[in-house]
C-alpha cells in the first residue's frame, strides 16, 4: 500500500489513547514508581531501547498490568522489534481489551505484512472502542482498499478526512473514488452496452486521454443521437478542432449529463469552491450504494466517482504543493500522459520529501522495467523491497529482471515468493514456466501454465505454451486441445 511503515509520534498519540498510565498506579511500590519514571524520561529523550528495557522490569514486576504491556509494545515498535511487539500488544489486548492502542498497533503490523484480512479485525477492534478516531478511521479505509472494497474505504476515509486536511488521507480518497469509477464505468459497459450513456463515457474517456481523433467521432455519432444538445456539440467541435491542431474551442457547456468530470478538467475549482464542490458530490455517493437501475444512472455514478477522484487530488495539491503526496500525484498525472522521464523526476521529489514511503521506489521501476530500462530498474526494485519486503509485484518485477540477464536461479526465487504473498497473480507463473521449461521440468511448467489459465481464463497465452509442451511429450491430442482453446480466445480478444 501507500502508508509509511510508521504512523509517526504524533499521530500515535492520537491513536493509542488508553495505552499511558501514571506513576499514581503505583503509589506504593516506589520501585515501579522509579522505573516508570525512568522509561518516561528515555521516551522523552527519543531512546526508545532504554524504554524497552524500563517496561520489561516493569512487566516482570507487574505482569498483570495491561498499560505497561502496551507501553512495552510501543517501545519495541519504535525499535523495529515487531516480533517482540506484537507479543507484547496481544498481551496488552489479553489483559485489557477496552485499550485502543493494541489493538491499533496489531493491525498496522498486519496491514504492513499485507495482511489485510487480519489488519482490519485489528481495526475494527480499535473502531469500536474509539469510533471518531480519525487515525483508526483511517487505516480502516487503507485496510478496505487493500481488500478490493472500495465504498467501505471511502465511508471511512470521508471519516478520518472531517478530522482535518491530511494529504495522505486526501491522496487515498483520490485512488478510492478513481477505483470506484474504473468499476462503475465497467459495470456501465457490461449492463448498457451500446447505450448513449456508454458511447458518453467512451467519449470522455478518449478525451480525457488526449484521443482526439477517437473522441471527435464519438461524439459525432452521439450528436445524431442527440441534435439539440448544444453542450454536445461544443465537445464535438473542440475534439474536432484539436484533432486538425486548429485552435481550441471552449468546450465548456452547461449540461451535467455531457460535460461532467470533463467540466472540472477545464475549469478546476479553488478554495471554498473546491470544498463546497467537493462536498456537493460527496453528499451524492449513498444514492450510489446498491446497483444504479439505469445506463443513465449508472453513468452519473461513475462521473461522481470520477470527479470526486480528481477534486480530492485538487485538494491534495491545495493544501501543500510541496508535499510527498503532490509529487506523488504529479508523476501519476505525468506518467499516465507518457512524460515517463518528467514522472522520474516528480516521483524523485516525493522520495526526498519521505524517504521511507512505500511504492515511491517501485514506481520509478515500473517505468524503468516498462520501457526497457532494465539495468535502471534493478537498484529500483531492491530499494523498494527494502521499505516494503511484501511488495509482490515488485518482486515480480525484480524475478523478471534478473531471468532477463540470465539468473534463472535467483528469478525463481523471487517469482515463488511473489506467489506466495499474492496467489492470484497469473505473471509469475507464467515466468516460471519458461524457467522450468528450459530445465526440461515439463510437469512443473504445466503446473504453472495450468494455474495461469485458471487465474486470467481469457489469456490465450498459456494455452499455446501447454500445446507446445505437450507436443515435445509426445501428447498430440492434448497438443491439439490447447491449440483450439488458443485460437478460440485469440480470435476473442480481436473482436
Amino acid at each position: 500500500m501507500w502508508i509509511s511503515k510508521n504512523p509517526g509520534s504524533d499521530a500515535l498519540r492520537r491513536a493509542v489513547v488508553g495505552i499511558a498510565f501514571t506513576a499514581c498506579l503505583f503509589a506504593q511500590q516506589e520501585k515501579l514508581a522509579s522505573l516508570y519514571q525512568e522509561a518516561q524520561q528515555a521516551v522523552a529523550s527519543g531512546n526508545q531501547g532504554l524504554a524497552a528495557e524500563k517496561y520489561e522490569q516493569i512487566v516482570k514486576l507487574a505482569p498483570s498490568i495491561a498499560e505497561a504491556f502496551a507501553n512495552l509494545g510501543n517501545a519495541y515498535y519504535s525499535i523495529g522489534k515487531t516480533g517482540q511487539a506484537a507479543a507484547a500488544f496481544r498481551r496488552a489486548a489479553k489483559l485489557k481489551p477496552q485499550l485502543t492502542g493494541p489493538h491499533f498497533f496489531l493491525g498496522v503490523m498486519a496491514f504492513n505484512e499485507h495482511s489485510y484480512e487480519t489488519a482490519a479485525k485489528h481495526f475494527a477492534s480499535a473502531e469500536k472502542l474509539e469510533p471518531a478516531n480519525p487515525l483508526v478511521r483511517a487505516y480502516l479505509g487503507y485496510t478496505d482498499y487493500g481488500l478490493g472494497r472500495y465504498d467501505e474505504a471511502a465511508r471511512h476515509l470521508e471519516v478520518a478526512a472531517a478530522g482535518g486536511a491530511d494529504p495522505d488521507i486526501l491522496y487515498h480518497l483520490s485512488k478510492t473514488y478513481g477505483q470506484l469509477a474504473k468499476k462503475a464505468y465497467g459495470d456501465l459497459h457490461v449492463r448498457f452496452a451500446g447505450s448513449l450513456y456508454d458511447d458518453l463515457a467512451q467519449a470522455h474517456a478518449h478525451e480525457a486521454a488526449h484521443e482526439w481523433e477517437a473522441a471527435a467521432e464519438s461524439y459525432q455519432r452521439l450528436s445524431k443521437r442527440m441534435p439539440d444538445n448544444a453542450a454536445l456539440r461544443r465537445r464535438l467541435e473542440s475534439a474536432s478542432a484539436k484533432t486538425a491542431n486548429a485552435p481550441p474551442v471552449d468546450a465548456a457547456g452547461n449540461d451535467e449529463i455531457v460535460d461532467a468530470s470533463l467540466s472540472l478538467l477545464e475549469a478546476p475549482p479553488s478554495g471554498e469552491k473546491l470544498a463546497d464542490r467537493y462536498q456537493e458530490l460527496a453528499s451524492r455517493v449513498p444514492a450510489f450504494s446498491n446497483t444504479p437501475p439505469s445506463a443513465e444512472a449508472a453513468y452519473r455514478a461513475a462521473e461522481t466517482f470520477q470527479s470526486l477522484a480528481y477534486l480530492a487530488s485538487l485538494r491534495v495539491l491545495e493544501e501543500d504543493a510541496s508535499s510527498c503526496r503532490a509529487h506523488q500525484l504529479k508523476g501519476e498525472s505525468l506518467e499516465a500522459a507518457g512524460g515517463n522521464d518528467e514522472a522520474i523526476a516528480e516521483y524523485q521529489k516525493a522520495l526526498q520529501a519521505k524517504p521511507e514511503l512505500p511504492t515511491l521506489h517501485f514506481a520509478i521501476a515500473n517505468i524503468y522495467w516498462k520501457t526497457n530500462r532494465l539495468a535502471q530498474a534493478s537498484p529500483e526494485l531492491r530499494s523498494e523491497l527494502q521499505v516494503d519486503p511484501n511488495n509482490a509485484q515488485a518482486l515480480y518485477e525484480l524475478g523478471d529482471v534478473l531471468a532477463d540477464s540470465g539468473n534463472s536461479v535467483e528469478a525463481e526465487r523471487y517469482f515463488l515468493k511473489a506467489l506466495q504473498l499474492q496467489p492470484r497473480m497469473p505473471e509469475p507463473h507464467l515466468s516460471l514456466e519458461k524457467i522450468y521449461s528450459a530445465r526440461a521440468d515439463y510437469p512443473k511448467a504445466l503446473q504453472h501454465l495450468q494455474a495461469a489459465s485458471t487465474l486470467d481464463p481469457l489469456n490465450s497465452t498459456p494455452h499455446y505454451r501447454m500445446a507446445g509442451i505437450y507436443r515435445k511429450l509426445g501428447r498430440a491430442a492434448d497438443a491439439e486441445k490447447e491449440m483450439a482453446l488458443f485460437e478460440h480466445l485469440k480470435s476473442a480478444e480481436k473482436r
